[in-house]
């Protein structure tokens, strides 16, 4: 399969996953905030997919979620925009560099993870909403860690089996 053929199949792919997923963790519970399942998809396409790629998902991915769902709800599918593409180009960008590290990988969680926090300040600004900083990394790191556990002990070797398998095709 040639490259655009393999970027196009992996971004379907992954965008469907990245819309069942969330909606399957909702529909057992209110689990989404603490197994990041948006996120899941976007750690695979910022292994496998070149930045480009990852910064169409980033955008499309929780937009798309919040038009067929309902979920994320207005504000937050702008900040997951923002969370999650800067989480896809950053892990790809850092892959370029170090390879399929998990090092990079947590590097790309805190930066991705930083841009929502400065993210939520803009929109609290702009809607008039209290920026409440300990509130937030409360949400985005301690409820959030199972699902950032589950992706630095498993997406990596995830990663890394796919791309063994496309190699010997």
């Amino acid at each position: 399969m040639n490259k655009l053929g393999r970027n196009i199949t992996f971004s379907a792919l992954l965008l469907a996953m990245g819309l069942i997923l969330p909606w399957l963790f909702h529909v057992l519970g209110n689990w989404g905030a603490v197994f990041l399942p948006m996120h899941i998809g976007m750690v695979l396409a910022g292994y496998l997919l070149p930045p480009g790629w990852c910064l169409a998902l980033g955008i499309i991915t929780p937009l798309a979620s919040s038009v067929l769902t309902g979920m994320p709800i207005f504000p937050l599918n702008y900040l997951m925009v923002i969370e999650l593409s800067v989480l896809g180009v950053s892990l790809a960008l850092l892959r370029q560099r170090m390879g399929s590290s998990r090092l990079g990988l947590i590097f790309a969680m805190l930066l991705s993870r930083a841009a929502r926090i400065g993210g939520t300040w803009i929109m609290a600004q702009l809607l008039g909403f209290t920026f409440d900083l300990m509130g937030i990394v409360g949400l985005i790191f301690v409820m959030g860690l199972p699902g950032i556990l589950i992706q630095i002990l498993w997406l990596p070797s995830m990663s890394q089996r796919i791309g063994m398998i496309l190699q010997a095709k």
